[in-house]
């Protein structure tokens, strides 16, 4: 797979940022996944934990790509 945080960092051109976009995309989609899955009661602790530690590395990835699209 391609690591989005590495594609950020060198996004240098309009078709590495489309790229960069699609993956986006697929970042967001699994954060709202997530989103739901940390958020319900009933999911077991241990789930609960890894799945609330991986929304963090998304909402980062996410906070980043923002960032980086905003400019200065």
């Amino acid at each position: 797979g391609v690591n989005i945080c590495d594609t950020i960092e060198v996004n240098t051109s309009d078709a590495e940022t489309t790229w960069t976009d699609r993956d986006i995309a697929v970042v967001r989609a699994r954060h709202g996944q997530l989103a739901l899955i940390v958020a319900d009661p009933l999911a077991p602790p241990i789930r609960h934990q890894r799945d609330k530690t991986e929304l963090e590395r998304l909402e980062s990835v996410l906070r980043t790509h923002d960032s980086a699209k905003a400019g200065p």
